[in-house]
């Protein structure tokens, strides 16, 4: 079987390349190449693709999108920002499919929710280049907003959920493919071999999460799952990789230093026998909680760059309603550890969340101040109100309409002129406060 996995372009107000890989259609690609599928991938999003003029990115890996201003959706007119379209051009996109064998099945994954117009374009183009080849869609959109992806997208089926035993049945089901479900500790590697270059490898050590966050989907796209892969496999993959020529690797886990003696500390472990020198990332927020002495001095030693605290906010009662997971002192606590471990001031950051159900502009500023005391380069973490999750049951009835396109974290909820002016002084501040911090 022929199968063609493709990454959509983003349609938004903003984009930026932040170590951004489909790396669940990855893992997909790997698991069909082991059954003996043959595989071909049109990512969108890869700034590094040989038909785009080679990108400026930074040490790490990341850099801007190619981005072209067009026409915003009708509900969103009265916004005032610009609307782009992010990634491969529509035209190399469309040259792109000329050049595919035709497949039999086409794959296309969804991030954000509100991201769901590049995906339409995307099944609306290779249907007009494969006519009668089946669309299975997937992702977080298909996840999040299946009765809109249903009605909307224009895909023959759509799976839900991060748990692949959905599309392995319709697979079957299909006459496609019989693969048997896999646990996550026996996925293969991603299958990076389909891009032409890279600058960076995002992986996951683990799926699934503890805990329950009140404004987090991914106890719904996980199904309450939470599994980890041993410590040996994990250093393994990043050690095949390393050997390839990759430098900067990324871990997407949610919880990554939960338990940190029986997972990141055993990993790290093995990387430096394995002697990878090379330099780790960690976008998504790290427990605080759990950043002990010991975490810190592995992390300075294997060459972690910028280990990203969630603190949220400081409010007490808003740190209890949300999930419990952290509190000041504990936060105040890895800072003075990390920075005992050799991080100066600002080699660290934390992300404030703005704009969730009850939050005052007052908690916001006086969080960002806290997290800059504390060492912190602050980054702002702005809502997004998302399907599924306990805070989504508190402002569903308020947004204007049901169009998954007011899930965006550039417009929600600040709808009125003067608090979006408020908001954008609290910006200007963080980035006064992080010039400070970094010239410590």
């Amino acid at each position: 079987m022929k199968f063609l996995l493709i990454n959509p372009p983003i349609y938004d107000f903003a984009a930026y390349d932040l170590w951004l890989k489909p790396l669940g259609l990855l893992y997909i690609a790997s698991i069909l190449k082991n059954s003996g599928a043959n595989i071909n991938l049109i990512d969108c999003m890869d700034r590094n693709h040989p038909a785009l003029l080679k990108p400026v990115s930074n040490r790490w890996g990341c850099g801007k999108y190619l981005q072209e201003e067009v026409q915003k959706p009708e509900i969103l007119k009265k916004i005032p920002r610009k609307y782009k379209r992010y990634g491969m051009p529509h035209k190399t996109f469309k040259k792109a499919l000329e050049n595919t064998p035709k497949p039999d099945v086409i794959l296309i994954t969804s991030g954000m929710t509100y991201w769901y117009p590049g995906v339409i374009e995307a099944i609306n183009t290779m249907k007009g280049y494969f006519p009668g080849i089946p669309v299975i869609l997937g992702g977080i959109y298909a996840s999040l907003c299946y009765d809109h992806a249903i009605a909307n997208s224009g895909a023959d089926y759509v799976v839900k959920g991060n748990n692949l035993s959905e599309l392995f049945r319709l697979f079957k089901e299909l006459k496609i493919a019989d693969i048997q479900e896999l646990c996550f500790k026996d996925y293969p590697s991603p299958m990076y071999e389909l891009y032409s270059e890279l600058n960076y490898v995002a992986l996951r050590t683990s799926t699934g999460c503890p805990f329950r966050c009140s404004y987090c989907a991914i106890g719904v796209l996980e199904g309450g799952k939470w599994e980890r892969k041993p410590a040996v496999l994990v250093a393994s993959e990043i050690n095949k990789f390393y050997g390839s020529g990759i430098k900067n690797f990324v871990f997407y886990d949610d919880a990554l230093f939960y338990k940190p003696e029986e997972h990141i500390i055993p990993i790290l472990s093995q990387i430096q026998k394995l002697r990878v020198t090379g330099f780790f990332h960690t976008p998504n927020g790290l427990h605080a909680r759990y950043l002990t002495k010991d975490l810190a001095k592995f992390l300075k030693k294997t060459n972690f760059i910028m280990p990203r605290l969630s603190l949220e906010t400081v409010n007490s009662t808003s740190l209890k309603n949300s999930g419990d997971k952290l509190n000041t002192a504990e936060f105040q606590t890895a800072c003075q550890n990390l920075q005992n471990a050799g991080f100066k001031k600002g080699e660290y950051g934390a992300y404030i969340l703005m704009g969730r159900p009850g939050q005052d502009f007052f908690e916001i500023e006086e969080s960002i101040k806290y997290a800059n005391k504390n060492g912190a380069f602050v980054f702002i973490a702005e809502y997004s109100p998302i399907p599924g999750t306990a805070d989504w049951e508190k402002i569903k009835n308020i947004l204007p309409c049901d169009d998954p396109l007011w899930h965006n974290n550039s417009l929600f909820p600040i709808y009125e002129l003067s608090e979006w002016k408020r908001a954008q002084e609290l910006k200007n501040l963080t980035r006064e406060l992080n010039l400070k911090v970094r010239s410590y």
